[in-house]
């Protein structure tokens, strides 16, 4: 699924327009990552976290030119997806910390 895609299914759920449903989800990751830049993990329980892990500067070698270089430090998004889905023979279960009988799945 893509943000397209995902957009449309908000808008189709909360009988949101395209519109609407495309803000929602700008502001949702806009927020986010206004967070991750202030150092502070976001975390949503049942769904997973977000956090701002930060990679040190490095040496490295140019891979064109062999030459030895430092590479920026800088600051990664690491997701930690508390969702786990398993396959079975018949029917696919999603299992997770958290009851999802409450989200209708199975």
């Amino acid at each position: 699924m893509n943000k397209k895609e995902l957009v449309s299914a908000i808008a189709d759920q909360c009988g949101a327009t395209q519109a609407q449903a495309g803000e929602f989800m700008n502001a949702f990751c806009e927020t986010v990552v206004g967070e991750l830049k202030k150092d502070n993990n976001v975390a949503i329980p049942g769904f997973g976290q977000f956090i701002a892990k930060h990679r040190p500067a490095r040496e490295m070698r140019n891979p064109a030119t062999g030459k030895q270089m430092m590479s920026k430090a800088k600051k990664q998004l690491v997701s930690s997806n508390r969702l786990q889905v398993l396959k079975t023979s018949k029917t696919t279960r999603i299992h997770s910390h958290v009851s999802v009988s409450r989200y209708g799945l199975p």
